[in-house]
């Protein structure tokens, strides 16, 4: 049987929400030894330039085409060169000729979410990840909001099977999206093996290089986005250090701006703690993973999301996670977290309270943590993917 992962739209250098769960799910199929499902990775860019970080292998392979490969597009200054090359390469490979190519031999093809286009003779098996741009869409650019209902309408119309990966985005999508509920299966995301203790001398470096030295800081990670909750965020940890038990707490804020990022800067610059709120932007893995380690505590206080990764990722580093109750979170999160009311300051003040000062809470949620990240594995995603993937292939042969 032949399965078909459009991975078009992964980036290598800077991978965010979508592009993680296609790229873990990679990492997991080629941790499986397979032999009755051959997986083709898709990349429909026409530039020929993707280059997986990984040793791909029997059962895994690439399969891209090259549309005016010759053509530059990597100096940031050409804007108007790159944007015309880029277009004509995805002309040319959404000609009917070129997708017969790539994907005329699929039994099952799994389109990428946001940009998702039909395999002549397979079935289709699509993954929708939450309904934020629909309910959020003044947070977005108008486009990614037009592109993630063209997802939804492609799913409702051409899906065999979509897959949630999370119950509570089943019911989302349901509820605001209108899908049929017997259409759909949840397949929970894994936390990546480099997400793990580390040793106190790998800790300490990475602390020194973002100047958090040896003061406590409690950590936060995602874009700086007001549907994440900084505000509240930001708010809480003003009222908590207001009491002198934490006068030498910080708070650490990892991620990329987003399309609203301009509202939460203007809360984070006007706090009156400001000097001791650290804003990294964007950061590597693998510093991502020493200052999760280093923090006291995990606050991931957001208002909304449809699964949580940096739960699990913060679980998995033995760092007490303080979480919402609500959306997903508190699916995720389960008894391993201190759950809140995101829209309550009060209590999130309550939950960091407790964390950073109880040392057997914070003892239980580190053993209990440990354990909930082990239930998510990239292997046991891939696993499920594998298994969709041959309920519909065998219909084909």
């Amino acid at each position: 049987m032949r399965a078909g992962i459009d991975i078009t739209g992964l980036h290598w250098t800077y991978r965010t929400g979508v592009q993680n769960i296609y790229y873990g799910l990679i990492e997991g199929l080629l941790d499986l030894n397979v032999e009755d499902v051959d997986c083709f990775l898709i990349d429909r860019s026409g530039d020929g330039s993707h280059r997986l970080p990984l040793a791909l292998s029997g059962h895994v392979q690439m399969r891209a085409i090259s549309a005016l490969g010759f053509l530059p597009t990597g100096n940031s200054r050409l804007t108007l060169w790159n944007r015309a090359v880029k277009s004509a390469r995805r002309r040319m490979v959404n000609r009917q000729s070129v997708r017969d190519s790539l994907l005329g031999d699929l039994d099952v093809f799994h389109p990428w979410t946001w940009d998702a286009i039909r395999a002549p003779h397979a079935w289709h098996v699509i993954t929708l990840t939450d309904v934020i741009p629909i309910l959020f869409a003044d947070l977005f650019q108008k486009e990614f909001v037009r592109t993630t209902q063209a997802g939804m309408e492609f799913a409702r119309r051409h899906a065999d099977r979509i897959i949630a990966i999370s119950q509570f985005t089943k019911d989302e999508l349901v509820r605001v999206a209108g899908l049929e509920r017997d259409r759909i299966s949840v397949i929970y995301l894994g936390v990546r093996a480099i997400f793990k203790p580390l040793g106190a001398a790998t800790i300490n470096a990475v602390r020194q290089r973002y100047n958090l030295h040896e003061r406590p800081y409690v950590v936060s990670v995602g874009f700086l986005d007001p549907r994440k909750n900084v505000k509240g965020l930001v708010h809480a940890f003003e009222k908590l250090v207001a009491d002198s038990a934490f006068r030498d707490l910080q708070l650490v804020l990892i991620g990329p701006p987003s399309f609203s990022s301009d509202q939460v800067l203007v809360e984070i610059q006007s706090a009156q703690v400001r000097d001791r709120i650290h804003v990294t932007g964007f950061v590597p893995d693998d510093d991502i993973v020493a200052l999760v380690n280093g923090a006291d505590a995990f606050a991931y206080c957001s208002l909304y999301e449809g699964f949580g990764l940096p739960v699990l990722e913060a679980m998995a580093c033995g760092t007490p996670v303080v979480t919402s109750s609500t959306t997903a979170l508190g699916e995720i999160g389960g008894d391993a977290a201190v759950l809140v009311a995101p829209d309550n300051v009060d209590t999130i003040v309550e939950g960091m309270a407790r964390v950073l000062t109880d040392a057997d809470l914070r003892a239980n949620l580190r053993a209990r943590g440990f354990e909930r990240a082990k239930q998510f594995t990239w292997r046991n995603c891939a696993q499920e993917h594998l298994q969709v993937y041959r309920e519909y292939g065998r219909g084909s042969e």
